[in-house]
């Protein structure tokens, strides 16, 4: 199958992810969060599913190398993934030495879980503790009677929460990189004779004033 396939089939729930949604997620954000093509591993609990009826078969924990090649003016031509499964015991070491590389953002709020730990709760999970419906259930449909429930969706906000302020801070320096780059750009081209013409209204500069807004701020 090729890449293109799977990532296509995943967008359209006709392919199962390898892990949970939250943990697929932190896989996806640590890679864009990168600018350097140095080849670096981090770790990741993988789930196999039975192909015909979805159910979960064997929780494995893995070491993934990702090399990232770079053109000659720095921006990413490809990227490739290697994996390699581990014992539990080398990522435990991993979790007690470093555990910024042990399951990207999950160990980052909090969730240090050791590896033999992360293999007893694959199923829950992926059906319940790792996945957005459970994080972001309104309480109105969740009965103060079922405990189980309820404690899941106190757990879930505080988790979503969590995530967010998280990314809130990765996202920060390239923000602010970018308007850097921008107010850099307003005040070349402020100095340009040209810029103070009488043809600013022409529709060509009045779309050039655009590079002065802040793309981020009806969003962060």
């Amino acid at each position: 199958m090729h890449p293109e396939e799977v990532m296509a089939r995943v967008g359209h729930s006709d392919h199962y992810l390898p892990n949970s949604e939250i943990e697929f997620m932190g896989a996806i954000l640590i890679e864009l969060f990168r600018t350097d093509g140095v080849a670096k591993h981090r770790y990741h609990r993988l789930v196999r599913c039975c192909p015909k009826t979805g159910k979960f078969v064997e929780p494995l924990i893995v070491r993934m190398t990702t090399s990232r090649e770079l053109d000659s003016f720095g921006r990413l031509v490809k990227t490739s993934h290697f994996m390699e499964n581990v014992d539990v015991s080398e990522y435990n070491k991993a979790l007690r030495e470093k555990p910024e590389i042990c399951r990207p953002f999950l160990s980052e709020i909090g969730d240090m879980r050791t590896g033999e730990e992360l293999l007893s709760d694959s199923n829950r999970d992926c059906l319940f503790n790792e996945c957005f419906e459970s994080w972001t259930k309104s309480e109105q449909v969740v009965s103060p009677r079922c405990l189980f429930a309820f404690d899941l969706l106190t757990q879930g906000v505080n988790n979503l929460f969590k995530f967010s302020e998280l990314l809130r801070r990765k996202i920060a320096p390239l923000k602010a990189a970018l308007q850097r780059m921008e107010s850099s750009i307003c005040s070349t081209k402020s100095e340009e004779p040209w810029h103070a013409s009488p043809l600013v209204d022409s529709p060509t500069l009045a779309d050039d004033t655009h590079f002065c807004d802040d793309p981020f701020s009806s969003h962060f």
